[in-house]
């Protein structure tokens, strides 16, 4: 059960990714499939027909990390924003090219390390 979580999460983070960024693009059918199948998760989640799965607290708090993906992505969109209205030189685009990293990037994959290790670790 322990890779149903992970992969529940993996996907839904890619789908929140592939929302917000041009970076990767998801097939319109391939996307319906996705949310279809985490649907299915989560409502299988909550009846728990198998006395097999993690706490409701513990998958609600992995939910909140993922749905936090877009706090920092409007954050970044926001630092950009200002850094570009205040300042226009060659360094800070390398400033923009950092907060660009991690907030439309590395933050994606940080938090799901994140929910891994805490799907491992806090296993019932």
């Amino acid at each position: 059960m322990k890779i149903i979580y992970i992969i529940f999460f993996g996907i839904l983070n890619t789908l929140i990714f592939s929302f917000l960024n041009n970076y990767a693009k998801v097939n319109s059918r391939l996307k319906i499939g996705f949310i279809i199948l985490l649907l299915l998760i989560t409502i299988t989640h909550f009846i728990n027909p198998y006395k097999f799965s993690i706490s409701n607290d513990l998958f609600l708090l992995l939910f909140q990390f993922s749905l936090s993906l877009l706090i920092f992505h409007s954050f970044g969109i926001i630092l950009i924003w200002i850094e570009k209205k205040t300042h226009s030189n060659s360094r800070d685009k390398n400033i923009i090219k950092l907060i660009e990293v991690l907030s439309f990037k590395a933050i994606y994959v940080l938090i799901f390390l994140f929910q891994i290790r805490t799907i491992i670790k806090n296993w019932n």
